[in-house]
């Protein structure tokens, strides 16, 4: 009986715990852009990530190193290959015979990254609907928005310096409209020509703060924001490279 009174106690006290942390904390929502564009929540202090426009790489297998028994594990990996190049034979012939079926000569092309424009233009784009689907009740932190803009040739570099200081005025005069509270490092804005370096590069960190039961919807719902918001950077990408493509022709 002592037991049971004292699990009781015990469960009746966190959930007195998580009820002030419910209503009364915070979540953190963080926006990192470098090469690509990830989401990150964190709930009392725990980072996760949500969402990330970077292709994740398999997972390696488990060597040999821990193995009881290596010969078993050997001849179950051998199976393991046989099996494999079997499937991949059937896999490659069916893809010949369709390729002969539909005339298709041409090998496909791979969809271009998006290029910092784009990105930059993602990350306002989600800024802006965490700040509707909030009603506007976050707090925005600008760590870092640093942008340095480079290509192979002077000219270019002026006139996507142009584009880029353009698009990162609007956002932060929209954030200086839009929120309430923000708060900004010492720093944490820089965009400039870098005509030393061939290639453009970011380093954006911007971290939205919301009440915990707001912040968990907002999260929930980010998933169907983030994947929208994706999709249209690769049409702006794919858009641009058709452009370049019939430029150079």
């Amino acid at each position: 009986m002592d037991v049971f009174l004292t699990v009781m106690a015990v469960i009746v006290g966190l959930i007195l715990l998580l009820i002030p942390l419910f209503h009364f904390g915070r979540v953190t929502l963080r926006i990192v852009c470098r090469d690509t564009v990830r989401v990150t929540v964190s709930v009392l202090g725990i980072p996760f990530t949500l969402f990330s426009s970077k292709q994740k790489s398999k997972k390696k297998r488990r060597g040999l190193t821990n193995c009881r028994n290596p010969d078993r594990v050997l001849a179950r990996e051998r199976r393991r290959q046989r099996r494999l190049a079997r499937k991949a034979e059937r896999k490659r012939l069916r893809a010949e015979r369709k390729k002969r079926k539909k005339g298709a000569t041409a090998s496909k092309s791979t969809a271009p990254a998006p290029n910092l424009k784009e990105n930059l233009e993602m990350v306002f784009a989600l800024i802006r609907r965490c700040h509707a689907e909030a009603q506007g009740q976050l707090r925005l932190t600008v760590r870092r928005l640093h942008l340095y803009v480079a290509t192979d040739d002077a000219a270019k570099t002026a006139i996507l310096y142009g584009v880029i200081s353009q698009s990162l005025a609007y956002l932060l005069e929209w954030i200086d409209e839009h929120f309430v509270e923000v708060v900004q490092k010492e720093n944490s804005v820089v965009c400039v020509a870098d005509f030393a370096s061939q290639k453009t590069r970011a380093d954006i960190d911007i971290r939205l703060s919301v009440r915990t039961k707001d912040g968990l919807l907002l999260a929930w719902k980010l998933y169907s924001i983030f994947s929208e918001e994706q999709k249209i950077a690769g049409d702006k990408a794919l858009a641009r490279q058709d452009t370049d493509s019939k430029a150079s022709h």
